[in-house]
């Protein structure tokens, strides 16, 4: 009998194509021979030797003939529909972040209560009124704001101090739309001190509870409530909704109810159209209203705001209280955080038959801290 001769180290055996059998087993004391993976002539299948005949799958002991790879399959390009839904999609969310992003910027130079109910901040605001009213004797009043946030609890919490007019709650005789940004009637001052927690905080909706201490007159008084806000993008509209339950110990509960319409509009404009009212425990009827403001950018650091207040009231008939027509004009000098704000402005209260009240708010305001 005749034997084939071994193969050298690292040799391989060569097969015939026709070969339909597995190779027999090197016997004890033979060199390994070079792994499958090793040959470059047959990677895919990952078994030995030349690539079989076009066709003829390969075959080995104990394997089963390797799947056919899947065709890449071409990328199906979108319909002009898809296109379409595409760019209107990406059009809203731009619209939206621009309107947004311009009420914001808007309300936090005018001090709006809007944006200081969810500044997120450490803030402090020193504000002098000098107001004179046809009728009336001159008024000159400081108010103070200070907003400090607590880094310890996760920049959550936030202690307040404050006695605007905006923080005390509102009354029958003040607006009931837009919170009193004015100096209020004699006698009806206030100071608040405050924790306030942030319960959820995005883009779209804010919800806070706060509790704390009311000076009115001198005599505390203790109040705790929810507030929630929520914006809707109605391109190029949005529709921002602000509800606040607060209840207090010396005059019960009390709710704000603010419904605003806003948009951006050529020439950086922006329009705002308000409609709210509050609601008091212990007061008969209630007290709403609606407002018109137009905003004009006069460059980074003034701007214009013209602004229509009506105020009614359900009690004891439905009827239109008050007429408010206001040109407010509030201008950053020789710093960015000291402004300079000029206010005429003319009521037309029923209580004087509508006839016109002039007068005229004259207001110097620093800010600490970041405040655009």
């Amino acid at each position: 009998m005749m034997f084939a001769a071994l193969p050298a180290f690292g040799e391989q055996v060569p097969q015939s194509p026709d070969s339909q059998t597995a190779a027999p087993a090197a016997p004890p004391g033979t060199p390994a021979t070079v792994s499958p993976a090793s040959s470059p002539s047959n990677t895919v299948s990952g078994t030995t030797g030349p690539a079989p005949p076009q066709g003829q799958a390969p075959e080995s002991a104990g394997e089963k003939p390797a799947e056919k790879l899947p065709e890449e399959k071409t990328p199906k390009k979108p319909s002009t529909l898809e296109k379409i839904g595409r760019f209107a999609e990406m059009f809203h969310e731009k619209l939206s972040e621009r309107v947004t992003a311009t009420a914001a910027w808007l309300d936090s130079f005018f001090g709006d209560q809007r944006i200081l109910s969810e500044e997120n901040r450490t803030q402090l605001r020193f504000r002098y009124d000098v107001f004179r009213e046809e009728a009336s004797s001159l008024a000159a009043r400081p108010y103070l704001d200070l907003r400090l946030v607590l880094p310890q609890l996760e920049k959550r919490t936030h202690l307040i101090f404050s006695d605007f007019p905006s923080e005390a709650p509102a009354t029958p005789s003040a607006p009931a739309v837009v919170p009193n940004q004015y100096p209020p009637p004699p006698g009806q001052r206030n100071f608040t001190t405050s924790l306030r927690y942030i319960l959820n905080e995005t883009l779209r909706s804010h919800t806070s509870v706060r509790a704390g201490l009311l000076f009115r007159k001198m005599t505390p008084g203790f109040f705790i409530g929810p507030r929630y806000r929520y914006l809707f993008p109605l391109d190029p509209w949005a529709l921002r909704f602000t509800e606040e339950v607060l209840w207090y110990t010396d005059t019960g509960w009390q709710s704000r109810t603010a419904v605003d319409f806003e948009r951006t509009l050529p020439r950086d404009f922006f329009f705002r159209t308000s409609a709210g009212g509050t609601w008091f425990e212990r007061q008969h009827g209630y007290f709403y209203g609606v407002s018109f403001l137009l905003r004009e950018p006069l460059g980074r650091l003034k701007a214009l705001e013209y602004e229509w207040d009506n105020s009614f009231q359900t009690r004891p008939v439905g009827e239109l209280m008050e007429v408010d027509l206001r040109v407010r004009y509030r201008q950053s000098i020789w710093r960015d955080w000291l402004f300079l704000e000029l206010t005429p402005q003319c009521r037309f209260p029923r209580s004087r038959h509508f006839k016109s009240t002039p007068g005229i708010l004259f207001r110097v305001e620093v800010v600490f801290g970041k405040y655009l």
